[in-house]
């Protein structure tokens, strides 16, 4: 078998390294995942978000299942896992508010009872977006880079030249 069709198989016998699976396991993933930009952590202190905001839009991140359906959520709820009180996390999502990261919807039910807040972070996500190009650039320049290296022409060989000091 040719190391084309080896991988070839490979590939199809089993899942990608890459896969959330593959890297937290059947149990883990089964149990719930959430994806992010990786530009949110990496970027956290040009965004000017401490960790507990960063923990705060993590837990909220968890349950936005849909991108057209803001996900809800106690503060009660959010304050109990993160183990600060409730009052902290009203304080924080306000400041999440105010620097357009965070837009907080008020829900309520048929009978007119309120219901939990529900939270848009599409200005969160909308912040990210320089950072992500940038990170963007920055690849496709090392890509951009490591071409050149390879392509460049090497050196022509040295020679003796005849007549040279002896």
């Amino acid at each position: 078998m040719t190391k084309a069709a080896e991988k070839t198989a490979e590939k199809t016998e089993s899942p990608s390294k890459r896969t959330v699976e593959a890297r937290w396991g059947k149990t883990n993933t089964a149990a719930g995942w959430t994806a992010v930009p990786s530009v949110l952590f990496q970027r956290q202190r040009a965004l000017n978000l401490s960790p507990l905001d960063l923990n705060i839009i993590m837990y909220l991140a968890g349950a936005w299942w849909e991108s057209d359906k803001h996900p809800y959520m106690s503060v009660a709820t959010i304050a109990a896992a993160v183990n600060v009180t409730e009052r902290t996390i009203q304080r924080r999502i306000k400041e999440l508010e105010l620097w357009g990261y965070v837009k907080r919807h008020k829900r309520s039910s048929k009978a007119g009872r309120n219901l939990t807040n529900a939270y848009d972070l599409t200005g969160l996500a909308t912040a990210c977006e320089p950072f992500s190009q940038e990170r963007l650039a920055d690849v496709a320049q090392r890509k951009r880079e490591a071409i050149a290296r390879s392509t460049r022409k090497k050196p022509k060989a040295l020679t003796v030249i005849d007549g040279g000091k002896a």
